[in-house]
């Protein structure tokens, strides 16, 4: 692998992965939340509100598939980490050997590239100014969850404070507490009320879709095996396509992860990545 491939990798997921959706299928059969696929769209996020609390996200650990769909187009291997409103952390493989990671702490966010020696290092503001959450809702997204900023859990208060549209095939949930200039609605499906995907804009600046696919029942409940993200910003298009091995799902024991400034590698920004991105 030449360096600026892998910088290509490296860079593309890391910008990419920071508002990453994604799900994990485990290969147990377990209980479905298809049961709660019935009443008025308030009435079934109040349904699967009850669902996640009695299904927390606890530990996950999963090989994950990354392809590149732009700027570049490139794919990547890996292995998937969570810990329960402690880390998120995607190592990046290549060849068998690690090439980078990406850690998500309730404070941080940190990104390792080894082709070049370059690291990230910047609060997790830089993520969640935008979209008022925190990293425990983050992991829920991260697997398939509907979560509503500005609330901690799904109660009655929360579904009450959203607004729902009813098409043929599919329902949407527009949340009521969003910072100013910026939209977010979820599309659900009709018949399994599962996420279909998230549409998310902030005016005049970026958008960004995710659509999720091939559902599975897990212990977590209903998660997507497959996930599709595109977005812009300007001019500039970038696009990420997740697919997980099943088959080595984890969900009882997570390697202990932590992060240190490595010897040797040059800081870069967000702003500097964007711009590596942009010249590829």
């Amino acid at each position: 692998m030449t360096r600026k491939t892998g910088r290509i990798l490296l860079l593309s997921t890391l910008t990419c992965m920071a508002g990453m959706v994604s799900g994990c299928r485990s290969s147990r059969s377990t209980e479905s939340h298809e049961e709660y696929i019935s009443g008025s769209p308030r009435e079934r996020v109040e349904a699967l509100g009850n669902y996640y609390a009695a299904h927390p996200v606890g530990s996950v650990s999963v090989p994950v598939s990354v392809e590149i769909t732009a700027p570049a187009r490139a794919k990547i291997s890996g292995n998937l980490y969570m810990a329960s409103s402690r880390y998120i952390y995607f190592s990046a493989r290549f060849l068998g050997m690690e090439v980078g990671s990406i850690m998500i702490t309730p404070d941080s966010i940190y990104g390792k590239i080894k082709p070049g020696k370059m690291y990230l290092a910047e609060p997790v503001s830089a993520l969640t100014e935008m979209l008022p959450v925190t990293l425990n809702q983050i992991q829920e997204l991260m697997m398939g969850r509907v979560v509503l900023p500005g609330y901690q859990s799904i109660d009655k208060n929360a579904a009450a404070s959203c607004s729902y549209s009813i098409e043929q095939d599919y329902w949407t949930i527009t949340p009521a507490r969003l910072p100013r200039d910026f939209d977010m609605k979820y599309v659900m499906s009709t018949d399994a009320n599962t996420m279909r995907g998230l549409i998310a804009e902030v005016k005049g600046k970026a958008t960004a879709s995710m659509v999720m696919a091939d559902y599975a029942v897990t212990s977590l409940g209903d998660l997507p095996a497959s996930v599709s993200i595109d977005a812009a910003n300007g001019d500039k298009a970038y696009g990420l396509k997740i697919e997980y091995n099943y088959s080595r799902l984890r969900t009882d024991v997570v390697p202990d992860k932590s992060w240190s400034i490595p010897r040797g590698y040059t800081r870069v920004s967000p702003a500097q990545v964007i711009k590596v991105l942009s010249n590829l």
